[in-house]
């Protein structure tokens, strides 16, 4: 094999020239694809296209449009105030009018019902004048109170409706923006606050962009300044970083050929990119600058690619099957990130042994590095340190991972959108002001289908009324309104007693009555054959909902699925719960598929069954820590973090991967366990630390991120990748001194 490998080397030495152009082409080509890269947050983009959650929002969104509204919060110390209610006059009349906008309404629009001559008319809520009869009407009214109108007079909503046709991401920004601009336009000393999922769609891509920029930024300058400690030269420094950033602009060159957009996941993976692929090229040069202390510069170049590509292509391997263990997951934007970063980080590893030894072939002869120096002389320190307290050692391993296990198994699962801003981001902070006052932003939705005009009937009606009593005694629900409220305020106006008749065709008369109704078609359609009870819901606590969504599908399964009446759950929390599901069955499928093939990997590198399972105890042991770390902090499981295990364990097992081949190759050589083990930590600890060092910071730099999944994703990455390092250079030689006795 090291023969072929080094013939292979003096092929791309000898051919540098045409290398350098078509690297140079290709990237050229795929950097302009790239421009064609978009962004897109929509929550239907997690879930797959037969995924039938997704076929019953579809089958709901045909029949009543989105359920997606925008909430307008106007703050006063008294909103019934005539000029503030003048002001709110303003923006429900300005708001109507964007394109896309279905209606808005408020205090200032809303109407009650009232019977004259066998008629049913609406008067407004709002006298126009007379602030505080409004005040009497809309506090009275409990389609209006704690909705539209704070119950103490401080804040009342202005509610977006979306047409149908509002269905893009793009679509959605636009309107949100707009929204905010004509808000402000009324008065920019009011204070006013927007929620609802296409405001946070609007965040996600501000804030995308942001983060998109800074933390790839962050992380090319994060690189750039190891790369010069490391081998105190600009040239040797940039070198890796332009195989990087190569590998990054071939991968979104491809993302824009095949219509990929970048989401709440992939944003990251730029950082991921850079910091991963960059390993590849330190171990490279790293091997370089050893050899030339006896060997000249093309000779130098011809031996490290033949000594490193091997356990460089296995690491590199090994980080694609943990990444590619993602495909199994339920969640499109992981599975995406998955085969994106797998195929980022293989491409840095072709770049690195074709396109940076011709590069090197045309640059002066870097200066000659001496392993046995600097950091190689600490390591050997440290590695005869370990021998003399290596039963300590495995006794703090020991009780460490123990106590790592025992809290992993309290990791909670939380995909609240709400929770994805850091605290205190002005987001977070208008959901929550909106959410406290005005009956929350989002909505779990119930579709209803009921054959041969169904709910016109009596009975069918009183069992969706009381199946509506018991959705208001779950948490965060603040109300719930369906075409059964119609018909009460209707009788209610008719009759002074809220109730649905037992009468089918005084059930008929009142529809008719109610026809030119302009709220009555987004609750039932004109066959009364399909139906929708909407249950408004505070975004902040929509988690506690999610809990209990369980709950809504037992009851529904056992009341609300027959032939005559079938009611199932969708709309934007339903998919969140759904979601939740996904992510621990994704974190569970994917992690073990990716034990499974890195194992496997491990043994056939090694050549040793039993040095294949070793190997593995310095790779698993941080993960768990990592997971512990997440508990103790109280992160949860979410988009970002339910990665965490299939990722970091194919990074972890690079360093082992280089250490354990060392050693085994000392091994052949004759050497004792632990002189063997000794040279290895020398010969490849200075490149351990270094990629070490900056998987850790470039993941780190994640943490300066503007959505918690990314930012916990990375800050957790990174103490894994420490603890991972930890354990290759100490706890592995620890084992082999134990296992081998004083002298190996």
């Amino acid at each position: 094999m090291a023969r072929v490998l080094r013939r292979l080397a003096a092929v791309v030495l000898r051919a540098r020239i045409p290398v350098l152009l078509l690297t140079g082409v290709v990237t050229i080509v795929l950097g302009l694809m790239s421009a064609r890269v978009g962004f897109d947050s929509a929550v239907d983009i997690w879930f797959l296209d037969d995924a039938p959650e997704l076929a019953t929002y579809d089958a709901f969104k045909a029949a009543f449009g989105t359920d997606e509204l925008l909430v307008v919060g106007i703050f006063d110390d008294d909103v019934f105030d005539n000029e503030t209610l003048a002001h709110i006059e303003a923006i429900t009349s300005t708001l109507a009018t964007i394109e896309l906008v279905h209606r808005a309404r408020s205090i200032t629009n809303a109407t009650e019902l009232f019977h004259d001559d066998d008629t049913l008319e609406h008067r407004p809520i709002r006298v126009v004048g007379t602030a505080s009869t409004t005040r009497e009407r809309a506090l009275a009214n409990p389609l209006v109170r704690d909705l539209l109108v704070a119950a103490d007079g401080t804040a009342a909503a202005v509610v977006v409706e979306l047409e149908a046709e509002a269905d893009t991401f793009e679509e959605k920004v636009a309107l949100v923006r707009e929204v905010k601009r004509r808000a402000a336009l009324v008065d920019e000393r009011l204070d006013v606050r927007v929620a609802g999922t296409p405001a946070i769609n609007e965040a996600i891509y501000r804030y995308s962009r942001r983060d998109f920029a800074l933390l790839g930024g962050l992380a090319l300058a994060l690189i750039l300044g190891i790369g010069l400690v490391a081998f105190r030269s600009v040239t040797l420094a940039l070198l890796p970083l332009g195989v990087v950033v190569a590998a990054v602009v071939w991968i979104f060159g491809v993302m824009g050929i095949l219509g990929l957009r970048i989401n709440l996941v992939s944003q990251s993976l730029v950082t991921v990119v850079l910091a991963v692929g960059i390993a590849d090229a330190i171990h490279l040069l790293t091997e370089y600058r050893a050899r030339l202390h006896t060997e000249g510069r093309d000779e130098a170049l011809t031996s490290a690619v033949a000594e490193t590509f091997v356990p460089c292509a296995f690491t590199t391997l090994t980080t694609v099957a943990g990444m590619l263990s993602l495909l199994s997951s339920h969640l499109v934007p992981i599975r995406e990130f998955g085969a994106l970063a797998a195929a980022g980080v293989a491409t840095a590893l072709v770049l690195t042994f074709s396109a940076l030894p011709a590069a090197l072939t045309l640059l002066p002869t870097p200066p000659a590095a001496d392993p046995a120096r600097g950091l190689g002389g600490a390591l050997d320190a440290m590695v005869h340190g370990v021998k003399r307290v290596r039963f300590v050692v495995l006794a703090v391993f020991v009780v460490a991972t123990t106590f790592a296990l025992w809290r992993v198994i309290e990791i909670r699962v939380g995909a609240n959108p709400v929770a994805y801003f850091l605290e205190g981001d002005p987001v977070r902070e208008d959901i929550r002001a909106i959410d406290e006052r005005l009956g929350g932003s989002t909505s779990i939705e119930l579709f209803v289908e009921s054959a041969d005009g169904g709910l016109g009937d009596p009975e069918i009606l009183a069992r969706l009324a009381t199946l509506e009593r018991w959705l208001e005694t779950l948490p965060s629900v603040t109300r719930v309104l369906s075409v059964t409220d119609a018909l009460e305020s209707a009788s209610l106006a008719m009759t002074g007693t809220a109730t649905i008749s037992k009468d089918r065709a005084t059930i008929a008369q009142t529809y008719l009555l109610l026809e030119d109704e302009e709220g009555l078609g987004a609750f039932v359609d004109d066959a009364r054959e399909r139906g929708r009870i909407s249950a408004r819901v505070r975004m902040t606590d929509a988690a506690e909902l999610v809990r209990e969504i369980p709950a809504v599908e037992a009851r529904l399964a056992a009341g609300y699925s027959g032939d005559e009446l079938k009611v199932r759950p969708t709309g934007f929390v339903k998919l969140i719960g759904q979601m939740e599901l996904y992510i621990v069955d994704s974190q569970l499928k994917s992690f073990a598929l990716a034990l499974v093939v890195v194992s496997l990997l491990m043994v056939v590198l090694l050549r040793s069954l039993r040095l294949g399972i070793l190997a593995m105890i310095p790779n698993l042991v941080p993960i768990a820590g990592g997971l512990a770390v997440m508990e103790l902090l109280g992160i949860h499981l979410d988009p970002g973090t339910a990665m965490i295990g299939s990722v970091t364990l194919g990074l972890v097992v690079d360093d082992t991967v280089h250490l354990f081949s060392r050693y085994a190759a000392e091994q052949r050589k004759g050497l004792e366990p632990s002189d063997a083990i000794t040279i290895a930590v020398r010969q490849v600890g200075r490149a351990l630390v270094v990629t070490s060092v900056v998987l850790a910071l470039g993941f780190g730099v994640l943490g300066f991120g503007s959505f918690t999944p990314n930012v916990y994703f990375g800050i957790v990455a990174s103490v894994v990748i420490s603890l991972a390092l930890v354990c290759d250079l100490v706890v592995v030689p620890a084992v082999v001194f134990a296992l081998g006795g004083e002298n190996g």
